[in-house]
């Protein structure tokens, strides 16, 4: 399955407002004196406005009505991290038949799968 926001879920992660706009990480890693503060916090303004463009995405902000017709907005990056990922694989484990997972991750991977066996203990065979 695709995890919320990357693939072909929707919303996805892949738009403007969250990329680093022309950033080269090889030349800007060329760019960077950490000994000089004024081109680490160069750096870092980089990074906080991709972040504010990004939480700011109306495309993020997800609206649903209740049953007594009363609106309300969910913001998408509020419910698309590792604890909400671990959660869907729980719901999807449910689905195929409450089987205990063998579970195994590669880099983001491991952190996911051991965070699953952590809030999931009693449903992992092996990890």
């Amino acid at each position: 399955f695709d995890q919320r926001g990357m693939g072909r879920s929707e919303p996805t992660f892949v738009v403007d407002e969250c990329n680093v706009i022309n950033y080269d990480s090889n030349s800007a890693r060329a760019l960077i004196n950490l000994n000089d503060e004024a081109t680490v916090r160069a750096h870092a303004q980089i990074y906080k406005d991709r972040a504010l463009g990004c939480w700011a995405y109306e495309g993020f902000k997800l609206k649903a009505t209740s049953k007594d017709g009363k609106e309300k907005t969910y913001h998408f990056l509020e419910y698309s991290g590792t604890r909400q990922l671990v959660e869907d694989i729980e719901r999807v484990r449910v689905i195929f038949g409450d089987q205990r997972l063998s579970v195994f991750g590669i880099s983001y991977g491991t952190k996911v799968m051991g965070s699953y066996a952590t809030v999931f203990p009693k449903n992992v065979n092996l990890l």
